[in-house]
């Protein structure tokens, strides 16, 4: 019996394991833009294309993840503090917020804002699995994190 292709679109990240457990082909989390949910249907497209089994495709992803890796620059992220424009490594940002349309960010040595426009335009920059919107104005380094507090945002348990 053949299995539907299904594409999971939602706001929870929590349940993409859960997801891709039951071999969902793509999980998209919300808010998504045109361009991730073409990349979603190519993907269904292409499975319902190509006859490859689950583990199949799973050695795929470890193969193109590992090339990606050896092949990527750390990304440097434009921070304006003091009167200067200063380089920041992504992976030394701590978090990143946005209120009236600015985004403030703390990095490990330096405090500052950002010429980005919106989060999502960040995160996307930042090229990494290294970063998580606990809220919709909130971008955080999980690296940096010690404890959560659910409904404080900004934390302050």
């Amino acid at each position: 019996m053949k299995m539907p292709h299904v594409v999971f679109a939602t706001a929870f990240d929590q349940y993409a394991v859960q997801a891709f457990d039951v071999n969902a082909v793509d999980y998209v989390l919300k808010p998504f833009d045109k361009a991730r949910i073409a990349k979603a249907i190519a993907r269904a497209r292409k499975m319902l294309e190509t006859q490859t089994s689950a583990t199949e495709r799973l050695e795929q992803l470890v193969s193109q993840l590992g090339a990606g890796k050896q092949n990527s620059s750390p990304v440097k992220i434009l921070v304006k503090s003091q009167q200067r424009l200063l380089l920041v490594d992504g992976e030394d940002l701590i978090w990143a917020s946005i209120d009236g349309g600015m985004i403030s960010v703390v990095a490990r040595d330096v405090e500052g804002t950002s010429n980005y426009r919106t989060l999502e335009e960040m995160d996307e920059a930042l090229e990494s699995e290294s970063f998580w919107k606990p809220h919709r104005s909130f971008l955080v380094n999980i690296h940096h994190i010690k404890k959560f507090c659910p409904g404080s945002i900004p934390p302050t348990c």
